[in-house]
């Protein structure tokens, strides 16, 4: 066979394969809308018998080549309420990374994209996409790599090119809506910018957007800011009473990696211009003029690090915790922070509105903070908690907008409940309610103190040990229910501060506590004499010289053992001391346990003897102003009545500023004799 038919021979065969092939890609161009089609009503069908909700496509087609075409998208939850609904979505995937086995998408438009969440009462149309019927895989999860996953995916799945008309994202709940429109948003070469139109009940703001999003060499970049104004945050006003503004949102994503079976992170978080207004944060609005986060994180199969390397910064203040969860069961938290700051910038840093008391203070010298916290969850008694504050030539200059001294002067002190001002009183020797401390009974002052303190003064003015055991019941508890407070605390919360319960009258309250003891503003004694003689004992019965007239007609000199102890008991819950008591007057037995360890306690200190223990319940012996105070025409309290009893008591000192029944009532001789003779 000659060289030419051979070769003739070859162009058949290559003229045959390639009309197979041609015919097989008409074949395929013919029928790829039959073949998508099917596949479309395929997912469509898994998602509705998964999901109790109904997704449609309206129409699914190829639009050249390689690019797809949906129309009518919607997903509807199965109370009728449309969560989703789309016009037009066009999805045009990259011919090289397909060929190996990778989409990527070149082209993504999404025309007319509504989404609308809305809640009433119990009612959504939203959750059925957290109630996902299909069994899931037993075993960990490793969150390093579900994180990773994640994250490759929405990096790979960023089109070259976005564009977005008409995207509107609305949530409704009960009474209350909230809109975000975007005209018009387009992402290319890896940049965007554009506007936000954010309306709230009929109030109506613009945000403006711009970043990056897709660059490996910088992740992700967003600047978002109002255009005139602030932004402000919408919706949680209304679901949980915090009114958030702020200037410029900034947030950075640098690196993103794999080491080690370890995802780690890199970036940027910061506000400009931060105003926050919430009743549990301050009874203020409190502003902070910079607020950043330079955080470096990683997540491994079972944890979270937050590493030190780490910077938050509040104005000019910065500092680096430490922060690890273990993510196993049972979960374990660990805390660390070691600080060396100058004393004067983390003053003037502290946020405006939080913390008023220290407005325009003037120091000079350093600060040391040292915090060491862990704990098992399952385990709260192992707790392991340590934490100081220590001045290296720390020195206040100039007192700011309090001066904390005055506690060793003659001052006048304002009692408010709710913001209502009940009582005003001088605190000093020319009030002649006031009891100096030596005037007043041994084992009082000493019941006090281990009721409070545990015996004893705290030179930093707050006791780790009771702060540690108030964690732990805190943890049990799954909710704040102790806070801890120390005399010293509670004297500078009755004094400085009010007794609305804030994030940040407990933060003040430890900082004011620690400045009047490391600067010796006044000794222990004092502030105890003083905390005794302002502390509430009863429903507005002020200072240890009013209780024991109130409770037993007594000088505080002459209290005794059982009276002391019982006086000490009302000090947690003042308004409540009446539901120490049966219904015949006496005291309730189940105090007895609460006597006994006081008793005990006074006995080890050498404060009383062991015979001054016996019969402490029924020697509790209340006169008669105190007692009209208590019903006892029911099987038991009638905590109603109470309640109306405590609400007219209050409104009745509103009125008058002092107590409606007379605290000191002038006796004649007889019944003083009487008064006498039955003690």
């Amino acid at each position: 066979m000659s060289f030419f038919q051979s070769f003739s021979k070859i162009q058949k065969w290559i003229i045959v394969i390639a009309s197979l092939i041609l015919v097989v890609l008409f074949s395929l161009v013919s029928l790829r809308n039959v073949l998508l089609i099917r596949y479309v009503e395929k997912k469509v069908t898994q998602f509705n018998r998964v999901y109790a909700a109904r997704l449609i496509v309206e129409d699914a087609h190829f639009k050249g080549f390689f690019g797809v075409y949906m129309g009518g998208v919607k997903l509807i939850s199965n109370n009728n309420d449309t969560l989703i609904d789309s016009k037009y979505i066009y999805a045009r995937v990259k011919v090289i990374p397909l060929i190996t086995g990778h989409i990527k998408f070149d082209k993504v438009q999404l025309i007319g994209f509504n989404i609308n969440i809305t809640q009433t009462d119990s009612l959504n149309n939203f959750s059925f996409l957290f109630s996902n019927k299909e069994k899931k895989k037993k075993g960990t999860v490793d969150y390093a790599s579900r994180i990773k996953k994640m994250v490759d995916q929405f990096l790979n799945y960023i089109p070259s090119s976005l564009e977005v008309t008409d995207f509107s994202l609305k949530f409704s709940w009960n009474m209350q809506s909230v809109l975000f429109k975007i005209d018009q948003f387009a992402l290319l070469n890896n940049m965007f910018s554009t506007e936000i139109h954010v309306q709230e009940n009929n109030k109506n703001n613009t945000w403006k957007a711009q970043g990056s999003l897709g660059s490996r060499e910088e992740v992700a970049m967003l600047r978002l800011y109002a255009d005139t104004g602030k932004v402000t945050i919408p919706i949680v006003k209304e679901l949980k009473g915090l009114r958030c503004l702020f200037d410029t949102l900034r947030l950075e994503l640098n690196s993103n990696t794999w080491i080690d079976t370890k995802y780690n992170s890199q970036g940027l978080i910061s506000l400009s211009g931060l105003v926050l207004e919430q009743k549990k944060i301050a009874l203020t609005e409190v502003k902070i003029e910079k607020a950043a986060c330079q955080f470096n994180f990683s997540i491994g199969k079972d944890f979270i690090e937050f590493d030190s390397t780490s910077t938050i910064s509040m104005n000019n203040y910065n500092f680096n915790p430490y922060f690890l969860v273990k993510l196993t069961s049972p979960r374990k938290i660990t805390f660390k922070m070691h600080e060396d700051f100058n004393a004067q910038t983390f003053f003037t840093s502290l946020p405006t509105g939080l913390f008023t008391n220290f407005n325009g203070i003037k120091t000079s010298g350093n600060l040391k903070l040292d915090v060491d916290f862990f704990v098992d969850m399952s385990e709260p008694d192992s707790l392991e908690f340590n934490a100081g504050l220590i001045g290296k030539d720390f020195k206040i200059v100039k007192y700011g907008e309090t001066d904390f001294s005055k506690i060793n002067d003659t001052f006048i002190h304002r009692v408010y409940e709710e913001g209502v001002e009940v009582a005003s009183f001088m605190v000093g020797p020319k009030n002649p309610l006031f009891t100096p401390i030596n005037k007043i009974s041994l084992p009082l002052k000493e019941a006090v103190k281990i009721a409070e303190n545990g015996g004893v003064y705290y030179q930093s003015g707050f006791d780790i040990y009771s702060l540690k055991q108030s964690i732990i019941q805190n943890i049990k508890k799954g909710k704040f229910v102790r806070g801890g407070s120390t005399i010293e605390m509670q004297l500078v919360k009755n004094v400085f501060l009010t007794k609305n319960k804030t994030i940040a009258r407990k933060a003040e309250e430890l900082l004011i506590v620690w400045l009047i003891q490391s600067s010796n503003i006044c000794p222990p004694d004092r502030m105890f004499e003083v905390y005794l003689n302002i502390a509430e004992w009863g429903p507005h019965i002020y200072g240890i010289n009013q209780a024991s007239k109130f409770y037993f007609n007594k000088l505080p000199a002459t209290l005794s053992v059982p009276e002391s102890i019982f006086l000490a008991s009302i000090l947690p819950r003042p308004k409540w001391y009446k539901y120490s008591f049966s219904k015949d007057g006496n005291l309730d037995k189940k105090n007895q346990a609460y006597f006994s360890r006081i008793a005990s306690s006074l006995v080890k200190r050498g404060t009383i003897l062991p015979a001054d223990t016996l019969n402490l319940l029924w020697r509790v012996k209340l006169r008669a102003e105190s007692k009209a105070l208590m019903l006892k025409d029911t099987s038991y309290f009638d905590m109603n009545a109470i309640q109306q009893q405590d609400e007219e008591f209050f409104n009745q000192t509103k009125k008058n500023k002092r107590p409606p029944f007379n605290l000191f009532p002038q006796r004649d001789k007889n019944e003083s004799r009487r008064n006498r003779r039955n003690q």
